[in-house]
C-alpha cells in the first residue's frame, strides 16, 4: 500500500518544528527540538508518509522550509500573510510555540486547498487509484483542476488500456 499523502507544516528556527497532517486533517507527526537540522525534518516526514504540501506561517516563506519543500519534491504554500497568534492558536496545537507554529501552518494549508482535497476523495472512489497517486498529480501540476481531473483520468484509462493488451497479447 502507497504511503499517505501528508500536508506539512514547518516552523524553522533555533527551535525548530514539523508537523504533519494527513488530507483528512489527522496529526500523524508532530515533533520539535533545537538544532533540528532540515535532513532530520526530512527523514522524520518521509517515515509516515507523501508529502504533497509544505507551508510554514509566514508570507514570505523562509529559506530554510523552501529547501525542505525542494527536497521532498511538495509543492509550496504561501499563505497571504503572516498568520496572525490568535489565527495559529485557533488552528494549532502542540507542547510548544513551535510545535503550535507548524501544526498550525499544515491546517491553514490544509483549509485553502479544501476543494482539491474533496476531488482527490471524489477520483479515489471513481477511479481505481491509490489517494497518494491523485494527491501528487493534483497537488505537483498547476493548470486549472478540471485539467488536473482530466489528466489523472485518461492517465488512469491509458494503464488500464495498456494492462488489457498486455493481458490479451499473453
Amino acid at each position: 500500500m502507497d504511503k499517505e499523502p501528508l500536508i506539512v507544516g514547518v516552523d524553522p528556527g533555533s527551535t525548530s518544528a514539523v508537523a504533519a497532517v494527513t488530507l483528512e486533517g489527522e496529526i500523524e507527526l508532530l515533533e520539535s527540538g533545537k538544532n533540528f537540522p532540515p535532513r532530520d525534518i526530512i527523514e522524520r516526514v518521509i517515515k509516515v508518509g507523501k508529502p504533497v504540501l509544505l507551508a510554514s506561517d509566514k508570507e514570505k516563506t523562509p529559506s530554510k522550509v523552501e529547501k525542505i519543500s525542494s527536497s521532498l519534491g511538495a509543492k509550496l504554500f504561501e499563505p497571504e500573510e503572516d498568520l496572525s497568534q490568535d489565527r495559529k492558536k485557533e488552528l494549532g496545537m502542540g507542547a510548544n510555540s513551535h510545535e503550535l507554529d507548524a501544526v498550525a501552518s499544515a491546517v491553514h494549508a490544509r483549509k485553502q486547498f479544501h476543494s482539491q482535497i474533496r476531488k482527490i476523495s471524489r477520483l479515489e472512489e471513481e477511479l481505481d487509484m491509490e489517494k497518494v497517486e491523485i494527491a501528487v498529480k493534483i497537488f505537483t501540476q498547476e493548470p486549472d483542476s478540471e485539467e488536473i481531473s482530466d489528466d489523472v483520468e485518461s492517465d488512469h484509462a491509458t494503464s488500464d488500456a495498456t494492462e488489457t493488451s498486455c493481458e490479451t497479447s499473453s
